[in-house]
């Protein structure tokens, strides 16, 4: 893994801050669930592990035959919270994490994407965007999956699929340590 100098750090750990204070939000509600309280203090608990690695967006290949579809109604959202779930191993863990990310609003500056194998979710991400960085991050690859080797594969087919501007512009994903 690269480890990035200080300056590029500094600006992925803001871009990585933003998406989790969107993350966040998404339970900073008048009557938020207690499963969905304690879903995101799993996830916040668990981003302190993370390790970010600096990409060129100009390696992004041509997609892969795989789907890989935005998250932009609610079915997609569960399907990309189980994806999430597994990789927590408690029963309790998993269903709060259901919970979490099931709550969320689709908006800026997130996307959650959902890769399919066979008609099957098998990969999920999330691409947060500013005007100056992007970040690829919460890789998670289903064990049965044979689309993508290692979730970085997963990172450069959200990329491409979303067609961010490639001018200008940082790019990291997150990695879990």
């Amino acid at each position: 893994m690269v480890y990035l100098p200080d300056i590029e750090m500094i600006g992925f750990m803001n871009i990585a801050q933003i998406k989790n204070q969107w993350l966040s939000a998404q339970v900073d509600v008048a009557y938020p669930t207690p499963q969905s309280l304690a879903g995101r203090d799993l996830y916040l608990a668990s981003v302190q592990q993370c390790a970010y690695q600096n990409i060129e967006l100009k390696t992004v290949t041509e997609l892969m035959p795989q789907d890989v579809y935005r998250v932009d109604f609610h079915r997609l959202t569960v399907m990309f919270a189980q994806l999430q779930a597994t990789q927590y191993h408690a029963l309790t863990e998993q269903e709060a994490i259901i919970e979490f990310f099931t709550q969320i609003i689709y908006s800026p500056p997130c996307e959650l994407y959902l890769g399919f194998e066979q008609g099957k979710p098998v990969a999920a991400g999330i691409l947060t965007q500013t005007e100056t960085d992007i970040l690829v991050s919460d890789l998670v690859i289903a064990k049965t999956c044979s689309a993508y080797d290692v979730p970085l594969d997963f990172a450069y087919q959200i990329l491409k699929h979303s067609q961010v501007n490639e001018t200008a512009r940082a790019c990291c994903v997150e990695l879990q340590a």
